[in-house]
């Protein structure tokens, strides 16, 4: 499986700075279709195709505003493609409803590029659904160095460095890394589902992977890629929206050995999942979870010797609760057991404080 890899990278990065060369000055209307082109679309959106085929197939068939769709078979390349916008946003809240069928090597991800004002490129995936192979390492991935609970799941974190490839920030090859947040398991698709890139962007920052203020597009995309021993077969069927922000938390937080985990559980889930520093640090995440459906609370999950959380404050779209002012605590350790109080910084047990 690793000849994917190699193919899929060396051609797939050779395009893109091709495709930014190359501006669209129509608009194309539904059920139009664009083979190896990129351009605005849909009033506000922006798309991109490209195939290696010299046909240009699959070519990406338009559908309404915020839609496309690909149909390949028996194909011995690489496409990619989407709608998406032309101008990335970190803190872009996507929602999409996707029918995806691949029967071989694709995936389902929304990705984009930035650059750092010191010229580093960055390339990122949010991966929620593939076909045979899982990117971007294959089946036998090496472990993940972190994980990230959002919108309903979790992804596992990775990054991966490119050598003297292509890109979408001038002419000429760099070295770069890319940034893969893939989901643990496939995600249900024919329903609407949400991805908040802000927890990704968070939860790649706490790795100290950052992003650049320089943002390109960022398409929700689909991508596929065979050849004559393992051809792709597939179908997808995408429409994708922008969505309001929702709540913003900030949870600020330390442990005393450095291996503690907490939860965030807003309105009746989870919605992010961290492991602290032994200093103290904020940890943020947006989520269209409301307090209002459930309350909020933060959990200590992974409670040992030598281990204890200390809470200073939750911060909730901008006003700060202080720990030491909620009732409700059942993880610190008084009157002789967990939870025996309220009113405490301190999670000595498994347990949580309610804000």
């Amino acid at each position: 499986m690793n000849v994917f890899e190699h193919t899929r990278t060396c051609h797939r990065f050779s395009v893109f700075g091709l495709l930014l060369a190359v501006v669209c000055l129509w608009a194309p209307a539904a059920n139009a279709q664009s083979c190896n082109n990129t351009g605005p679309v849909d009033g506000n959106l922006f798309y991109s195709h490209w195939s290696n085929s010299s046909s240009g197939y699959p070519c990406l068939q338009f559908g309404g505003p915020g839609n496309y769709s690909y149909s390949w078979n028996n194909f011995q390349g690489n496409f990619v493609g989407g709608k998406g916008w032309q101008i990335g946003n970190p803190s872009r809240v996507i929602g999409y409803n996707a029918t995806f069928q691949p029967n071989g090597n694709a995936y389902l991800a929304f990705y984009g590029w930035a650059k750092s004002n010191y010229g580093e490129i960055v390339e990122y995936y949010v991966v929620d659904s593939w076909g045979t192979w899982e990117p971007p390492f294959g089946n036998n991935p090496p472990a993940p160095v972190g994980y990230v609970t959002t919108d309903g799941g979790t992804y596992k974190l990775y990054k991966k460095r490119q050598f003297q490839q292509p890109h979408v920030f001038g002419s000429g090859n760099a070295d770069f890394d890319q940034y893969w947040s893939v989901r643990t398991s496939k995600r249900q698709t024919g329903v609407n589902s949400t991805i908040t890139l802000q927890n990704h962007v968070n939860a790649w920052a706490n790795q100290g992977w950052t992003l650049g203020g320089e943002q390109k597009y960022q398409v929700m995309g689909t991508e596929g890629f065979g050849n004559e021993q393992y051809p792709t077969n597939g179908y997808s069927n995408v429409t994708v929206w922008e969505q309001g922000g929702g709540n913003n938390f900030v949870v600020r937080a330390r442990g005393t050995s450095g291996q503690e985990q907490i939860r965030l559980w807003v309105g009746g889930s989870d919605v992010a999942t961290w492991t602290l520093s032994t200093t103290m640090q904020n940890y943020s995440i947006s989520t269209n979870n409301s307090p209002a459906n459930g309350g909020i609370m933060v959990y200590y999950t992974n409670d040992a010797s030598g281990r204890d959380v200390q809470i200073d404050y939750l911060q909730v779209n901008g006003q700060i609760r202080q720990a030491e002012q909620q009732s409700t605590n059942t993880g610190v350790w008084a009157n002789n057991q967990c939870g025996g109080a309220g009113y405490s910084e301190w999670l000595h047990c498994n347990g949580g404080i309610g804000f």
